[in-house]
């Protein structure tokens, strides 16, 4: 809802004098788009009221932001409800149904394989069902930094069906993207980009790369390491198998003096430190946040998401990057409303 505001604001604002002005219960920048603003904290001790923890503003001449329209609605695919049946009961019975499955002969590797044999089945109405219960990836691509002086480089890892791309409009990728490269081992997904991508006239700026990121040679089809903008991992990293080599292969490709920027959308383990020690229930109640979490990583793990700990999270604090941004919050999973696993988004910059 920020970023919608803010962009609708912006565009007619005067990009010279104009300034945005707010204040929040927060004692820090609550929200990624008011981040891109450059703000700065403004001393508020004559506030009379003094019922806001922090006052903010941000000289538009200051920002090397543009905040941009984005594009939520998901074209095509569109599927009513037995549609939405039918793609979840796919999803739950692969696991038991996997080795009927066959595999394309294109998959590259055994992570390849493995990926190619839980999306070739659900490829074509995969992103209408998903829609519901990716919620980090709306958080995402509304945090995403579109840089003023444009000819930005993009790498999504694990792009899929290149649904990320389109939250921009083509307009806005043709004038602020000089490449954008969607990495996937999933050669069903990537049949998909390739027709998004050709219906949004924009085969000239993506490249589609089927490639295991974790895999050395992955770079020889990637933009050279320390020229990228962002890379973008939505709801992917979870379902690499080698995550250190993941973030450490993402962490290299970015431009480096605080120019690059990693951002993590993704299914999130119930902290163990909440469960352990933080915890203020007792009992019964500490119990079933245990058995709740256990739960979780064996329910996803059937598909081969393996819910991120807090080791890989840590790992955005490097000798090259820094984390400017950690949010959680449960979200749902359709027609399993018992099921509220953590979803969050986390951004790291470089130093």
């Amino acid at each position: 809802m920020i970023s919608e505001e803010l962009a609708l604001l912006i565009s007619k604002m005067d990009l010279k004098r104009g300034r945005i002005f707010w204040r929040s219960f927060s004692d820090s920048v609550h929200s990624p788009p008011l981040e891109l603003l450059n703000p700065e904290r403004v001393d508020d001790t004559g506030d009379m009221v003094g019922m806001y923890f922090s006052t903010w503003i941000s000289h538009l001449k200051d920002v090397n932001f543009d905040l941009l329209e984005r594009n939520d609605k998901l074209c095509g695919e569109a599927t009513g409800v037995l549609g939405q049946l039918w793609t979840g009961l796919k999803i739950v019975s692969f696991p038991f149904l996997a080795s009927l499955y066959k595999l394309s002969a294109s998959a590259k590797s055994q992570q390849g394989k493995a990926m190619e044999a839980f999306y070739a089945h659900q490829k074509g109405d995969y992103d209408s069902f998903r829609e519901n219960m990716l919620h980090a990836r709306p958080w995402l691509m509304h945090s995403f930094p579109i840089k003023s002086e444009g000819k930005m480089i993009w790498v999504d890892v694990g792009g899929g069906t290149a649904r990320n791309l389109e939250y921009l409009p083509p307009k806005i990728v043709r004038e602020k993207f000089s490449k954008i490269v969607i990495l996937d081992v999933s050669p069903s997904l990537l049949e998909m980009a390739k027709e998004r991508v050709e219906t949004m006239g924009l085969s000239d700026i993506v490249t589609l790369v089927e490639e295991d990121f974790t895999a050395t040679k992955a770079f020889d089809s990637l933009p050279v390491k320390g020229s990228v903008d962002v890379v973008t991992m939505s709801y992917s990293l979870s379902m690499i198998p080698d995550k250190v080599q993941a973030v450490k292969h993402a962490i290299e490709l970015l431009k480096p003096n605080g120019k690059g920027r990693f951002m993590i959308a993704d299914f999130f383990a119930l902290p163990t430190i909440m469960v352990r020690d933080r915890n203020p229930c007792r009992g019964l109640s500490r119990i079933a946040r245990s058995l709740e979490s256990t739960f979780h990583k064996k329910w996803f793990a059937n598909d081969h998401v393996y819910l991120l700990e807090e080791s890989i999270i840590d790992l955005l604090d490097s000798d090259k990057t820094r984390k400017i941004w950690d949010v959680r919050e449960r979200g749902s999973v359709p027609f399993l409303p018992f099921l509220r696993p953590h979803h969050g988004l986390c951004i790291a910059q470089t130093k």
